[in-house]
């Protein structure tokens, strides 16, 4: 989950669904993923680790939310012939529609499936808070990071399209968290994805045409 497990951020441990999307954001991230299905236009916040728990080991793909009451206090969650009722989180979400950018001046279209096993490379061998590195090319998206034990990791996404190019002076190039960026790519679907850039401190996107997913970037030492 892209939920924060921070329970002094109360809000930012729940899911917000907001008619057709469930939002998540744990102010490092930000995911919002469609759900299909939906009747009216419900806004209530569901708690992300009841939410999880619920959908632990579910056989099929399909789920129902229902609102139980007419003020949305509670909330009932139905799969596989299974019920789960709570109580939905009466707070003000963040302003979540705001903290995705209107343009992005780079846009660079990638396989799905190498950038995951890269991400994933990464993930295992940097350290907590240790950045990932993006550097694009014409034609290629490099991944590549290290620690100071030594440990590092260099990989290569080829077949990319690229059009446009990040604002200000210097390489296209910009940092991320590792595990944020695999959770990003895992969450998103389909054989090719696009990540959006504006600069190398600004928010990047990553999407399937559906899911968008946004992450801050951690700024890199030249």
């Amino acid at each position: 989950s892209h939920a924060s497990t921070d329970q002094t951020r109360p809000i930012l441990t729940c899911l917000k669904l907001h008619g057709p999307l469930l939002v998540a954001t744990d102010s490092y991230r930000l995911i919002a993923a469609p759900v299909g299905g939906v009747i009216g236009t419900p806004e209530t916040l569901l708690p992300a680790a009841t939410m999880s728990s619920a959908l632990a080991g579910a056989k099929t793909g399909e789920v129902t939310i229902e609102l139980e009451d007419r003020y949305g206090k509670l909330a009932r969650i139905s799969r596989d012939g299974e019920t789960w009722t709570m109580l939905t989180f009466d707070a003000q979400f963040p302003n979540w529609n705001q903290l995705f950018p209107d343009s992005f001046p780079c846009e660079v279209t990638f396989d799905r499936a190498p950038m995951l096993l890269a991400a994933a490379s990464a993930k295992r061998t940097l350290v907590k808070n240790t950045p990932v590195r993006l550097r694009i090319d014409e034609h290629t998206l490099h991944l590549s990071g290290h620690v100071p034990d030594g440990a590092s990791i260099s990989s290569s996404v080829n077949g990319i399209t690229t059009v446009g190019s990040m604002n200000g002076d210097g390489a296209q190039e910009i940092g991320c968290n590792p595990e944020f960026l695999h959770g990003a790519l895992s969450s998103l679907q389909g054989g090719r994805l696009t990540l959006k850039l504006i600069s190398p401190t600004r928010p990047m996107l990553l999407t399937d045409g559906t899911t968008k997913v946004l992450l801050m970037p951690i700024r890199l030492n030249v």
